[in-house]
Formats: C-alpha cells, structure tokens, sequence
C-alpha cells in the first residue's frame, strides 16, 4: 500500500466530516503488482489508494499543524474499483463503552455513506479532483510559495543537522 518514494495528499473537504489521504506510488508508476491498474486522471500522480477517515472536526496543534479527531469508521477505495468500509468494530465497541453518544455514532454512521454514495460509485472523479488539486499545489510548490512542514519532519531534519 505505501512504500518507499510514496507521497501522501491529505484534503478536508469543506462542510465534511471526512479526511481524504490519497497515497501516490513514486514518479508517475505503479507496483508490478497491479495486473489491473486503470488509466489515472494523470501520467505522473499515480494514486496507490484512498483512505478516507471519518472524523469529529479538525483543530491545530501546537505547531500550528492540522489536525483532526477521528472517529473511528474508515473507507478504503482503489483505483481498481474496491471499495471496503473499516473499522466499523471499533465504532461500535466505543459506542458501546459510551466514549462516542448516540448523536457522535449515527453522525459517523451517516458520512460513511456520504462517502460511499460520493466515491464509491465515481472513483475516476475522485481520482481527477485529487489530481487537480495536486498539481495545484504543486504548481504553488514550484512557483515558491512557503510550505509548512509538519513537526516531525522539522525534528527529523534536526537529527540530519538540517536546520
């Protein structure tokens, strides 16, 4: 699924309860593995996978890095067309030790299918919007536009006596 090379688009949809982290394989290809792979909306973003976390609302951190609280229930979808709802076990194992009320449950209920009825049955639209708006952003990248890395990239490139 992610592997060396890989680079990650993480996107908060406006007035969702969802983060979007698509997992891109590395310069435009795609493992051996994937006897099926499908025409992508891009040449040079070669999706691996969409992992969609339903989440309670965002924040930032004390870094000032977005974060988000999730809620447990996941959608995973290829760009081979599977599509798999995860973690349904654990929303109800914290609805049942009453961690999430029952309004926080059938919200997060109610974005999973959201989800599946906005993806699940148009992966080719997910794949070209992830792909217009990675390449917005890498257009924003080339053009110098200052980019905020988040703090464990910062702490790494201490230990590499990078400033």
């Amino acid at each position: 699924m992610t592997g060396e090379g890989m680079t990650w688009l993480e996107l908060i949809p406006d007035d969702t309860r969802r983060v979007i982290t698509v997992m891109y394989f590395p310069d435009g290809t795609h493992g051996p593995e994937r006897q099926n792979y499908p025409l992508t909306a891009s040449e040079e973003y070669q999706p691996s996978i969409w992992y969609v976390d339903i989440i309670e609302g965002t924040g930032y951190d004390e870094d000032g890095i977005a974060a988000f609280i999730d809620k447990y229930l996941d959608v995973i979808i290829t760009p081979e067309g599977d599509v798999k709802v995860d973690d349904r076990d654990e929303l109800d194992a914290a609805y049942a030790s009453g961690e999430l009320t029952k309004e926080q449950y059938d919200a997060a209920l109610a974005e999973g299918e959201d989800i599946l009825k906005a993806y699940g049955d148009d992966i080719r639209g997910l794949d070209a919007w992830c792909a217009a708006v990675r390449q917005l952003a890498e257009d924003r990248i080339a053009a110098g536009e200052p980019i905020t890395m988040c703090r464990e990239v910062r702490e790494w490139r201490k230990t590499q006596g990078e400033s």
